[in-house]
């Protein structure tokens, strides 16, 4: 699309010079010509002071308005790049997200005794996970400067609220099977993934919502393609 818009601009640029030309060389031929007189005889040496004086002044004016079109050209193209390269990225990283929340909740599911270390591992890879949520809404924040990124954005953040709320049930979860049971002299321990199922019962159902946002966020990103 911008190579074509590129090719209609330098179309242009060569239609007005093409006419400023025959319209300069109109009028000085028509001011040497001695008008009124009829009987005027062709000079060689007028004509080709003429032609030469026009194709300098459309080579003075080719030479600004193609730096000028070229640079403006190279600004868009460079800018509808970006904007390509940025989308691209935010649904990588949204899929990446969704396979490592994912996995995580499984792992999680496969627990059956946890002690301290365990735990405290839990807690700092979901602190890694919410981090890198919290970069892709970063990421996100060119877009809002778009007439046609408004839907782009919006399911990317309804994509994020979603991680958000698996984030916080299972932090959830975790945080009170260590303070239930790690944290108390107690001599029952339960297994995590029991304690799991019952404080983050909507984790599952949150996933599967990611996961039916990918394709439609996909689809969304393609529009930014050059």
């Amino acid at each position: 699309m911008a190579q074509v818009d590129l090719k209609e601009k330098i179309k242009r640029i060569w239609i007005w010079t093409i006419v400023g030309i025959l319209i300069y060389l109109i009028v000085s031929f028509f001011l040497k010509s001695s008008y009124p007189i009829t009987h005027h005889r062709f000079n060689l040496a007028d004509a080709y002071e003429v032609v030469k004086d026009a194709l300098t002044l459309a080579a003075a004016f080719l030479a600004p308005v193609a730096a000028f079109v070229l640079f403006s050209d190279w600004r868009v193209e460079h800018r509808l790049k970006k904007l390509e390269n940025s989308s691209k990225s935010v649904v990588q990283q949204t899929q990446e997200l969704y396979s490592n929340f994912f996995d995580f909740y499984i792992k999680l599911l496969d627990a059956d005794l946890v002690n301290k270390a365990k735990v405290s591992n839990y807690l700092s890879d979901l602190t890694n996970l919410m981090i890198r949520v919290d970069m892709v809404r970063n990421s996100i924040g060119e877009f809002y400067n778009l007439e046609d990124g408004l839907e782009f954005i919006g399911e990317i953040n309804k994509t994020l609220y979603l991680f958000n709320d698996v984030s916080s049930d299972l932090y959830r979860a975790i945080k009170i099977y260590e303070t239930k049971y790690l944290n108390q002299k107690i001599s029952y321990y339960a297994d995590f993934n029991e304690l799991l199922n019952q404080e983050a019962k909507y984790t599952h159902m949150n996933l599967e919502l990611i996961k039916g946002k990918l394709e439609p966020i996909r689809k969304l990103a393609s529009k930014y393609e050059i």
